[in-house]
C-alpha cells in the first residue's frame, strides 16, 4: 500500500466493478462511496486505517479474475462466432462447382479445426458459463464494496463490529476466488487413480456415503488436485453427533498442522505465530464429503470428514492476515503456500492411518466400557481438562499395560500439563511398545523428541528425532526440532 488518502475509496472505480448493474444497487453503492469520501475528508484518520487498506489487498485478485473471465467470455463468443461463419461459408462453397473452392475449403476447414483447439486448450469453459462467473463474481465484489461504507463508520474502538464487517468482506471476496471450481466437471471414476492416489479434477465429490454405499476413494487414498489442499479427519464413540464433529475437528487441526509446518521453514519479516496464521487460513475450508459407519454389536460409531482448502483463497487470506495484522507481506511465506503438496506418504497422512489402525486394535482388546474411558480421556485433554484426563488414562494402563495409545495419550497429558518427570515415564513406556508392536509412529518419537529438547537433554533428544524422521522423513517438525538441538549440542562442546 502507498498509504495516498482515497486508496480504499479508489477502488470502486475498477473498469471490471463498474458495470451496469440495478438502479437501486447503483444508487446504493454511490451514495456509499460520497459518504465515505466525506467522511475521510473531514477525518483524514480513515484513510489511513488498517482495516481499509486491507480491503483494497483482499479486492485485488478477484477484482483482477471477473476482468479475466469478461476476456475470456469475448474470445470464447468470438471464437465460437467464426467458427461457425467458417463452418456457413465451407457449406456454400461445397456447392460451387469452380477450381478454388476445394482450396477455400481446406483452409477454411483448417482455421475451424484451428480455432476449436486453441479455445479447448486455453479456455476452461464456454461463453456462457464465463458470461456467469463474471457475473456472479461481480456481484460478489458489489456486495464487498457496499459493506465498504459500513466498515468505514463503524468506531475504531469498536474492534468486534469491524472484524465482523471485514470478514464479510473476506467471504465476499474469497467467493469469487472459488468460483472456477464450482463449474468444474464431476471427477469421472476412470481418472480417479494414478499412480496409487485418488485424482480429482474439480472439488465437487459426492458430498456423503453411507456403509452400505462402501468407503469412499478418499479414506484410503487422498485425493490430489492443482486447485486445493486436503484433509481427512477420524474420530469414533457412540454419540453420533460427538463424533462428527470431533472428526471435522481433527481434520481442521490436520489443516492447521500442515500449513504451520510449512510456515516454520519460511523467513518472516515479523514476528507472526506460523500457528496463528494457520488457524486463520484454515477458517476457510470446506467440508467437501463425510463417511460413517456403526457397529451394531459394540453400538460405536466411526466418522470421517474430508476437508479442502482452496490454494488461490489461503493465498489470498495470507496476504489479508499479513495487512491486517499490519506486518509487511511475507513472499518466503507464499512460496511455501504455494510450492506445498500433499502426497499418500506424507506424515499426516501415515500418522492418519496408525491412528485409524490403532484405535479398530484397541477397539479389540479393550470392553467397550474402558474405550468409552479411552475416549472421554481424550476428549478431556483436548478440553485441557488435564486432572480427569489422567485418571482415565491410568485406571486403563494399570488395567491394560500394553495399551500403547493409552501410554502415548498419558504421556501427552503429563506433558501439557507440565507434569515433565511423568511425562518422560510415559513416553518412555509407550517408546517400548510401538517398538514391541511395530506400530512405526513417527509422533511419539518426536513429541518425546521435543520434550527432551526443552529440558536441555538434547544427546538424547537427538537420538528420538531422528527415528521419527527415520519413520516420516517428511516431518518438518522433527526435522527443525532436531536440527536446532544438534545446535544447541554443538555450542556446548
Amino acid at each position: 500500500m502507498t498509504g495516498q488518502p482515497l486508496s480504499a475509496i479508489e477502488t470502486f472505480r475498477s473498469p471490471v466493478v463498474s458495470v451496469k448493474v440495478g438502479g437501486t444497487m447503483k444508487r446504493a453503492m454511490t451514495l456509499s462511496v460520497l459518504t465515505l469520501a466525506i467522511l475521510v475528508v473531514a477525518d483524514p484518520a480513515l484513510a489511513k486505517d488498517a482495516l481499509l487498506e486491507a480491503v483494497d489487498e483482499i479486492l485485488k485478485e478477484p477484482t483482477r479474475l471477473v476482468g479475466e473471465w469478461e476476456q475470456h467470455q469475448t474470445v470464447a463468443l468470438v471464437t465460437v462466432g467464426a467458427v461457425g461463419l467458417f463452418g456457413a461459408v465451407i457449406a456454400i462453397v461445397h456447392g460451387v462447382a469452380l477450381g478454388w473452392s476445394k482450396l477455400v475449403s481446406v483452409v477454411l476447414g483448417a482455421l475451424v479445426t484451428l480455432l476449436t483447439g486453441i479455445g479447448n486448450l486455453y479456455l476452461d469453459f464456454d461463453h456462457r458459463q464465463y458470461r456467469s462467473l463474471a457475473s456472479q463474481g461481480r456481484y460478489a465484489i458489489s456486495h464487498a464494496k457496499s459493506k465498504l461504507f459500513q466498515l468505514g463508520i463503524v468506531p475504531a474502538d469498536d474492534i468486534r463490529s469491524r472484524d465482523a464487517v471485514f470478514e464479510e468482506i473476506r467471504r465476499a471476496a474469497n467467493e469469487v476466488l472459488v468460483l472456477p471450481e464450482r463449474y468444474k466437471e464431476r471427477p469421472r471414476i476412470s481418472d480417479r487413480e494414478t499412480k496409487g492416489e485418488s485424482k480429482m479434477h474439480g472439488w465437487v465429490i459426492s458430498p456423503a456415503h453411507a456403509e452400505s454405499g462402501g468407503a469412499p476413494d478418499w479414506i484410503g487414498r487422498l485425493p490430489r488436485d492443482d486447485s486445493n489442499f486436503y484433509f481427512v479427519g477420524y474420530a469414533d464413540g457412540r454419540d453420533y453427533t460427538e463424533v462428527r464433529r470431533i472428526s471435522r475437528e481433527r481434520a481442521l487441526e490436520e489443516a492447521q498442522t500442515f500449513l504451520a509446518n510449512q510456515f516454520d521453514g519460511a523467513k518472516q519479516a515479523a514476528a507472526a505465530s506460523n500457528e496463528s496464521t494457520a488457524k486463520y487460513l484454515v477458517e476457510s475450508a470446506k467440508v467437501q464429503s463425510t463417511y460413517s459407519t456403526y457397529d451394531k454389536a459394540k453400538g460405536y460409531y466411526r466418522f470421517y470428514t474430508l476437508l479442502s482448502l482452496s490454494r488461490r483463497v489461503a493465498g489470498s487470506d495470507l496476504r489479508l492476515y499479513n495487512a491486517k495484522s499490519g506486518l509487511p507481506a511475507s513472499l518466503d511465506l507464499e512460496k511455501s503456500l504455494q510450492s506445498a503438496t500433499r502426497t499418500q506418504d506424507d506424515y499426516l497422512a501415515k500418522r492418519l492411518l496408525i491412528y485409524t489402525r490403532e484405535a479398530e486394535r484397541s477397539q479389540s482388546v479393550l470392553s467397550p466400557e474402558q474405550y468409552e474411558r479411552f475416549n472421554e480421556a481424550r476428549n478431556l485433554r483436548r478440553d485441557r481438562k488435564y486432572p480427569e484426563a489422567t485418571t482415565r488414562l491410568l485406571e486403563l494402563v494399570k488395567a491394560r499395560p500394553d495399551f500403547y495409545l493409552g501410554w502415548f495419550n498419558l504421556a501427552l497429558v503429563y506433558d501439557d500439563s507440565n507434569n515433565f518427570a511423568a511425562a518422560r515415564n510415559a513416553y518412555q513406556r509407550a517408546i517400548a511398545l510401538e517398538k514391541q508392536q511395530n506400530i512405526g509412529d513417527a509422533s511419539v518419537y518426536n513429541s518425546y523428541g521435543y520434550l527432551l529438547y526443552r529440558q536441555k537433554d538434547f544427546r538424547e533428544a537427538n537420538v528420538n528425532l531422528q527415528r521419527a524422521l527415520e519413520l516420516s522423513p517428511d516431518h518438518p517438525k522433527a526435522r527443525n526440532t532436531l536440527a536446532a538441538s544438534r545446535a544447541a549440542l554443538a555450542a556446548l562442546r
